[in-house]
């Protein structure tokens, strides 16, 4: 197998490994991980607790003192039911957390039957051939050896980077389930509300970033198993090297601007206002 043959193949068990974990609940991903997450959250539920009377005295403070809310005694009464909205999403985070999660992955799983996903890159057998035939003594045979070493180098760095962002997205969204009752409290209060409010909002941002990276990765899955007439005619005109190096362009520019979606998922939620 050539270098440039192994390249397609640990690109492709590199995607399927992708695709396979985007679609993991929090606790397939790292079940010890998320037991802990789940003692902390545990304990952040108490001091959110402890901050919930700080809070809902605050935000009671600040809207008794306003001397027109005197004259509508009903406003008086909506401390009191964001007070009892704090204390329902304090004692509930960790299920909202995981419902919301849930909500999301079945959208990811929505989107990802409608197409059929197979990164099967099988090199075309008249790439293979030419890759057979280039002499590893001739020209084209060392040209061809230098760039099956540099597409070797770019995959192995692509494809950790694609990792990075999946690992990075699971970690994030622990951290938020560890933290949320700490947010949750800050709805008691009319001034500290705001706080919640974009907790939420940071949440279905980290959630959002898979279906970005799922669409991606089917576009992506469509794109490698297009014709590559034109490298495939190279290869029959007698130009070997040329027919090789269209093929890994095809290949490594699709791979490239597939990465570079998934890495700007984040920016592109918050272009639609989940920041």
């Amino acid at each position: 197998m050539s270098n440039i043959e192994r390249a397609f193949s640990i690109w492709v068990d590199t995607l399927n490994d992708v695709f396979a974990m985007i679609f993991q609940s929090c606790n397939e991903w790292n079940p010890d991980i998320w037991q802990m997450i789940k003692d902390i959250n545990a304990g952040m539920t108490l001091v959110g607790a402890a901050l919930v009377p700080l809070f809902f005295l605050i935000g009671f403070v600040k809207s008794g003192m306003r001397l027109q809310d005197l004259k509508h005694p009903e406003a008086l009464f909506a401390p009191f039911i964001r007070l009892a909205l704090s204390v329902g999403f304090l004692n509930a985070s960790m299920t909202i957390m995981v419902y919301v999660f849930r909500i999301l992955q079945g959208c990811m799983s929505k989107i990802a039957g409608y197409g059929s996903v197979n990164f099967a890159m099988s090199v075309p057998d008249e790439i293979a051939e030419a890759l057979d035939d280039t002499s590893i003594l001739s020209f084209d045979g060392i040209r061809v050896g230098i760039v099956g070493l540099l597409l070797m180098l770019a995959i192995y760095i692509m494809a950790i980077i694609l990792l990075v962002l999946v690992w990075g997205r699971f970690l994030n969204l622990y951290i938020h389930c560890a933290v949320a009752p700490c947010f949750f409290s800050c709805l008691s209060g009319e001034p500290t509300q705001h706080f919640t409010a974009s907790f939420i909002k940071s949440y279905i941002n980290v959630l959002f970033q898979g279906i970005v990276v799922v669409l991606a990765l089917l576009i992506y899955s469509r794109l490698i198993s297009s014709d590559h007439t034109a490298a495939i005619a190279a290869v029959n005109d007698g130009d070997n090297f040329g027919g090789i190096m269209l093929y890994a362009k095809d290949f490594l520019v699709g791979g490239l601007v597939t990465l570079v979606i998934c890495k700007v998922a984040d920016q592109a939620a918050g272009k639609m206002g989940l920041q």
